[in-house]
């Protein structure tokens, strides 16, 4: 099968494929304990949580392009994605507690509705990189670093009470 890459077509062989899906799974899985442990290991305000989700998912990009590129192409565009609908619930779901837990502080708006939010912050992110697999964004080093502050700066601008 074949697969556009960074604007190249290339042949990606079945059993890379699998191997790339298995990883997904094991990312996930990390990327889960890693925001879970944000979320409530941590007694950081709810800015910086935000802060520490966007720098776990974009820094996927810059750790890992090939599972990104994966993931945006073959699984998040397949059935796939229904398999994984729990796994992405949760992700969004972390994201409101955290949304919530700044309003309950009062350091974030209380007219927002947190779940909405939640989807724009973490589908924004997601629009990021599916924005660097498709060489539709810049994505050095400095850019990463760019965005991870963008998005930030939006949502608590945004949010901020």
């Amino acid at each position: 099968m074949r697969t556009i890459v960074k604007g190249k077509n290339v042949e990606v062989p079945d059993h890379v494929r699998a191997y790339a899906e298995r990883k997904l799974g094991h990312i996930a899985r990390l990327v889960d304990d890693r925001t879970d442990a944000i979320v409530e290991l941590s007694n950081e305000p709810a800015g910086e949580k935000l802060e520490g989700i966007a720098k776990i998912l974009l820094r996927t990009w810059r750790n890992d392009p090939a599972l990104v590129t994966v993931m945006v192409r073959e699984v998040a565009r397949s059935h796939q994605l229904q398999d994984r609908v729990d796994e992405v619930r949760e992700a969004f779901a972390i994201v409101q507690r955290i949304v919530e837990e700044g309003q309950v502080a009062g350091v974030f708006r209380r007219d927002v509705d947190a779940r909405l939010a939640s989807w724009l912050f973490y589908g924004g992110l997601e629009e990021v990189l599916t924005g660097w697999v498709l060489g539709q964004l810049p994505d050095s080093e400095d850019d990463v670093a760019s965005a991870e502050r963008t998005a930030v700066d939006v949502a608590l601008r945004g949010l901020s009470a």
